[in-house]
């Protein structure tokens, strides 16, 4: 009986959580339909201005939201006043601040002492420049938020609010960032000249853009009546977007200081190549906007364009943390080139011969793979703060990611299936793209530090974990891609058996250098740097692609060589496991000579040479008698590559010299 009523209970619960599920599920959409129900406007749109009006600037209800403010003050004041003294300390020491962001630039402080954290601090007090008045607001709406529930002009003026300060809050930090002393000029190195014309233009833009946007903000809220967002609201939010056009449209023209200032700087950058682009994506944003308005969707006009404005404002955000990451390179870059012309210096005179053939560091790769980790740490930062933005959105723009781009239909199993490709399916598999590009050109970086610096990993096989890394991201990319779009295995079969013929007869060769180029990452029979003889070509291993190697001559000429050719061929790697290579020199001593003193001396004179090994030791052989001279060779070990050539002259040297003192006079054959 008890177990019954168990099974029964939980029944009843799992029917309950299903029915919970539906209901959120039907409101979601019921939300998403009555958000694109259009409201075209009319006479009465007209009409509801004045009460509109009355109702927005009416004293009494200023008063009223005043009067509950100042007892909510009374009630709880510690967080406002502290709020309101902090933010007055602030606007007062607003010159010092300005003093101080001058103080810790890279010109004041110098780039030799010039450190990160100058540059976060630099940071940090243009955000207490741009802060105290977003701080004033927000300190209003958190005393309105408590008012009742009947007060809707309080409760929307609190909204309101917190809508401005945030709109405050990021147009004043861009305009500090892009002031004379802020960190876009003194830090960044941007153009002074572009970057001032702009901080004027957007200081006098800010405060009627942000007057027209609080009406906006007051008449479009939750707890704003109906008529006024349907009238005045709207009619404000129309004043708002076409403000935003016409302000990006001067600004970012092609003639503009602006653009002019990044031409100047990076004429062949895809930014100024994609200008058009990318202009004319910002400025119909803004315009599309005020259409929709017009059109009768003045909510969702506005929902997008707050949106729209927040993801800009974290992209500024991440925009000055990549400046502050690049100026931490060059700092970290000048840095260790003071060091390593220090340790130049210091090894030159007294210092021993392994010293001053040590090879100094790579200072301009310094710092490069730490710079892509940071930047791809801050672009994923990006990415979550983009959908904590846009993840409300998710239900109203349901239905437009749900609107069918293409409909098709087939057999199987007997059984008609109906395969839809949607908006949102199209946008999804762009976005996989998209991460998958990135995530394929940041890996490296991240391989590079946690395989080299964490846990031991020798260069070569960074490079061979790198390669397959992307290979495997690239192919789990496309897969994960086709299947968002619906193409499954039967849908590309005949594709991949057309391939197949092809691979078969043009192709083949193609394939099998990457498959060798995979057995050569996975065996690694050559590495990077590796010094190798194939056929006639000898010189270092510089890159290894997946169809090709490139060898880099002695003659500084890079040589291209199909992987098949390190699986099908001989190869001589001089530095698989080692760098020891012997020499072998061919010595012809006159007929008659002392071959003892001869072979006893120039095996003395070459032991002698510091770049010559004493283990295995130097050693001369007498190898074969010639018409006019005896012949002799030379075995000596070296151990370095680079030190070939050189201990070859100096061991000829040595051996002419002692040929003169027993008077032999031939030369070395």
């Amino acid at each position: 009986m008890l177990r019954e009523r168990l099974e029964t209970l939980e029944r009843a619960n799992s029917a309950a959580h299903e029915l919970e599920q539906k209901s959120i599920a039907a409101q979601k959409a019921l939300a998403g339909y009555l958000f694109w129900i259009p409201a075209l406007p009319s006479a009465k749109t007209f009409i509801e201005l004045t009460p509109s009006l009355a109702w927005t600037f009416s004293p009494v209800n200023w008063r009223l939201a005043g009067g509950l403010a100042a007892d909510e003050l009374a009630r709880r004041p510690f967080w406002p006043v502290l709020a309101l003294l902090t933010a007055g300390a602030l606007l007062a020491a607003r010159g010092r601040l300005r003093r101080r962001l001058v103080a810790l630039s890279p010109e004041v402080v110098g780039w030799d002492r010039f450190r990160i954290w100058h540059a976060l601090a630099a940071v940090a007090v243009t955000f207490a420049l741009a802060v105290p008045g977003p701080m004033l607001l927000l300190t209003g709406a958190a005393l309105l938020a408590g008012a009742p529930s009947d007060q809707g002009f309080v409760l929307s003026l609190s909204g309101a609010l917190r809508m401005v300060a945030a709109l405050s809050l990021g147009l004043s930090a861009l305009a500090w960032l892009i002031d004379p002393d802020g960190l876009a000029i003194r830090y960044f190195g941007r153009s002074a000249i572009s970057l001032d014309a702009a901080g004027r233009t957007l200081r006098r833009f800010m405060l009627p853009f942000v007057l027209v946007f609080s009406v906006a903000a007051l008449n479009m809220v939750e707890h704003a009546p109906q008529a006024n967002r349907e009238s005045l609201g709207r009619l404000a939010l129309g004043v708002v977007m076409l403000g935003s056009v016409v302000y990006l449209a001067r600004q970012l023209r092609r003639r503009g200081p602006l653009v002019q200032s990044l031409v100047a700087s990076a004429p062949h950058s895809w930014g100024v190549r994609l200008h058009l682009v990318w202009y004319g994506l910002l400025v119909a944003t803004p315009l599309a906007g005020l259409f929709f308005a017009a059109a009768g969707y003045a909510i969702a006009a506005g929902f997008f364009w707050t949106r729209i404005v927040e993801s800009l404002f974290l992209a500024l955000g991440a925009a000055v943390l990549y400046g502050v990451v690049g100026l931490w390179v060059k700092v970290q870059r000048q840095h260790l080139a003071q060091a390593s012309d220090a340790a130049q210096a210091m090894v030159v005179g007294g210092a021993t011969v392994d010293d001053r053939r040590r090879p100094a560091p790579d200072v301009a790769a310094l710092g490069d793979q730490a710079r892509s980790l940071l930047q791809l740490l801050i672009t994923l930062a990006l990415v979550i703060g983009l959908w904590a933005v846009w993840q409300d959105a998710m239900p109203v723009l349901q239905w437009v990611g749900d609107y069918a781009l293409w409909r098709g239909t087939e057999t199987v199993g007997g059984k008609e299936v109906l395969h839809v490709l949607t908006i949102g399916d199209l946008f999804m598999a762009i976005l996989v793209g998209v991460l998958t590009g990135v995530a394929v050109r940041k890996v490296g970086s991240l391989v590079d530090i946690v395989g080299m610096s964490q846990l031991g990993f020798q260069a070569d096989a960074t490079y061979a974990i790198k390669a397959v890394t992307r290979y495997s991201l690239a192919a789990a990319g496309v897969l994960v891609a086709s299947s968002i779009l619906g193409i499954g295995w039967g849908d590309v079969q005949w594709l991949v058996a057309a391939l197949g013929v092809g691979l078969g007869f043009g192709l083949q060769e193609i394939v099998a250098n990457f498959v060798s180029g995979l057995i050569v990452l996975a065996e690694r029979p050559i590495r990077i740097g590796d010094v190798i003889t194939v056929d006639k070509t000898t010189g270092k291993v510089a890159r290894i692609r997946a169809r090709a190697t490139v060898v880099v001559d002695f003659d500084n000429k890079e040589v291209i060589i199909p992987n098949k050719t390190f699986i099908t061929a001989p190869v001589v790697n001089w530095t698989l496991s080692s760098q020891v290579s012997r020499l072998v020199l061919k010595v012809g001593v006159p007929l008659g000579s002392n071959i003892a003193a001869i072979q006893q001396r120039i095996v003395e004179e070459v032991g002698l040479l510091p770049d010559v090994l004493s283990n295995p030791p130097p050693a001369v052989f007498f190898t074969a008698f010639a018409d006019k001279n005896l012949e002799f060779e030379i075995h000596a070990y070296v151990g370095s590559l680079n030190d070939r050539f050189r201990v070859q002259h100096e061991i000829n040297l040595a051996a002419e010299r002692v040929l003169r003192e027993q008077g032999a006079d031939a030369p070395p054959s």
